[in-house]
């Protein structure tokens, strides 16, 4: 069975280091990128990457909350936007 993983990211005025973690995660098999932005300050800059905005911060805890109930992967891999990591260490 091919699960789908959602790779979950909280912006809160992070872009600097929420770029450089949605670089690194092209080219990962079976993922979905999406940023749940409570500073309201995120632009996507990779095609692919699904971002919410709209609600205000509200944390971490209830973003991903938020991400969650908007979509249908089947895991889910929650990220803070300064984590070091290679597109091998995900996979």
């Amino acid at each position: 069975m091919n699960h789908l993983t959602e790779v979950v990211f909280v912006n809160y005025y992070s872009e600097k280091h929420l770029h450089r973690c949605v670089q690194n995660l092209k080219g990962v098999q079976k993922i979905a990128i999406t940023v749940v932005d409570n500073s309201g300050s995120y632009h996507a800059e990779s095609v692919g990457t699904k971002v919410i905005a709209g609600h205000g911060n509200v944390g971490f805890g209830g973003a991903c909350n938020i991400a969650v109930r908007a979509s249908n992967a089947t895991r889910f891999l929650f990220l803070n936007p300064d984590t070091m990591f290679t597109s091998a260490e995900i996979e």
